[in-house]
């Protein structure tokens, strides 16, 4: 339907066109010929009746169907009386719109009098018919050559329209039959649909190989963060049990509640699904993640500041602010050396500054791509992957992350999910 309309619209654009150009052509054959040709004209016959007239004093004065000629001096209609010599267009009965040509020489004036309703038929004469002889054609070859255009690229469309209705996170990716789907018997379109149709099919394997492994890693990672999650519950149950060890294993239940958080966030930002959405405390959230690194924090000699001011409630997924804020959290204590980092929540956003190393601007350019490591990399423990995991959570949460930072001067993380 899109095509038709389109095609349609084409064709009223192009006859518009053609409309314009007929009526440009049309006003500047009348101006041609009303300006030019016939001022001309009358010149040339005031001249020939002059130089006859000179020979043969009776000669008559022209009277044909579009041309009066008139002397001074004898009988002439009211409306020429009085007129310059030179060019004047009067209104006179019966003819209507007549063109008068004024020329006096010695005692004589010569009134010529041309009907221009004459130039209207001139201009449909020479204007219309050459426009119509010259350009109809034109449009006929160039309707042509657009529905044999048409007719080439059609296929391509079709393939185009295909492609984009290919849903490629469904499971049946692998079923898509490109080939059944586009019918063109040419040759170029042909092979064409059979390497999109390779590519399709290569693209679902590794969707599949992908799927089968995220599926493999979770319940492998699973089961051990369930054996020693079970493990510390039970130590912690244990009569015996002394009060710091309790403490320590109350960090292990805390970290391990969190890690399968974590893991079921990048399982479902590897899949692409929507994060469960519900109303985060962002300071609740803020806290724990601080207390997950204060541990790191300290024995750098490093200490957090938490400071939480106006609305720090945001319907947003709190698993995916979690591992955002944990992974700027711990790049602060990486690469600090020491002093203060401040972690605050301020009317739905969380800005986290760090008195560290800092970055300089192609560094901060390149900080979201994956395993970019600043600095030394020698130097850090890591990856270089939880930046770009930061990038992709904040986009699945249409969050925004800002960063501000200058070297030895330190880093300014803000977080924006409002």
């Amino acid at each position: 339907m899109s095509v038709r309309i389109s095609a349609r619209r084409d064709t009223l654009i192009q006859i518009a066109i053609l409309m314009v150009i007929a009526a440009i052509a049309l006003l500047a054959t009348r101006w041609i010929i009303s300006q030019v040709l016939v001022h001309e004209a009358l010149v040339k016959e005031a001249d020939h009746y002059f130089s006859r007239r000179s020979i043969e004093p009776d000669f008559q004065l022209p009277d044909t169907d579009n041309l009066h000629g008139y002397l001074g001096g004898q009988p002439m209609p009211e409306v020429l009386h009085g007129l310059s010599a030179g060019y004047h267009e009067l209104q006179m009965h019966p003819q209507g719109q007549v063109l008068v040509y004024v020329e006096a020489r010695g005692d004589q004036t010569l009134y010529l009098v041309f009907d221009n309703q004459q130039v209207g038929q001139l201009t449909l004469l020479f204007g219309l018919l050459p426009i119509a002889v010259a350009t109809l054609p034109v449009w006929a070859l160039f309707w042509y050559l657009r529905r044999r255009t048409h007719r080439v690229v059609s296929p391509y469309r079709d393939i185009a329209r295909y492609l984009r209705t290919i849903d490629v996170t469904a499971p049946d990716l692998a079923a898509a039959k490109t080939r059944e789907m586009i019918t063109s018997e040419d040759e170029d379109v042909r092979v064409m649909v059979d390497a999109l149709d390779t590519l399709t099919h290569r693209i679902a394997q590794f969707i599949r190989r992908e799927r089968e492994f995220t599926l493999d890693a979770s319940h492998e990672l699973r089961t051990p963060l369930t054996v020693i999650l079970a493990a510390a519950n039970v130590a912690q149950l244990a009569p015996n049990c002394p009060q710091p060890v309790q403490e320590q294993l109350q960090i292990i239940v805390r970290a391990v509640q969190r890690l399968r958080g974590q893991l079921q966030a990048l399982l479902m930002l590897s899949r692409e699904q929507a994060f469960p959405e519900s109303l985060v405390d962002l300071a609740k959230v803020l806290r724990e993640q601080v207390e997950a690194h204060s541990a790191a924090a300290a024995s750098k000699g490093i200490r957090f500041e938490v400071d939480v001011s106006g609305q720090y409630r945001v319907t947003t997924s709190e698993q995916a602010v979690g591992i955002i804020v944990g992974n700027v959290l711990a790049n602060a204590v990486k690469y600090s050396p020491g002093g203060v980092v401040h972690a605050t929540v301020r009317d739905g956003n969380i800005i986290i500054r760090d008195q560290g190393v800092g970055m300089g601007e192609r560094t901060a350019e390149q900080l979201f791509k994956p395993f970019f490591r600043g600095g030394d990399p020698s130097a850090h423990e890591g990856m270089g992957v939880g930046m770009n995991i930061v990038a992709r959570l904040a986009e699945r949460l249409d969050a925004r992350i800002y960063v501000n930072s200058q070297p030895e001067q330190g880093t300014r993380v803000d977080v924006v999910l409002t």
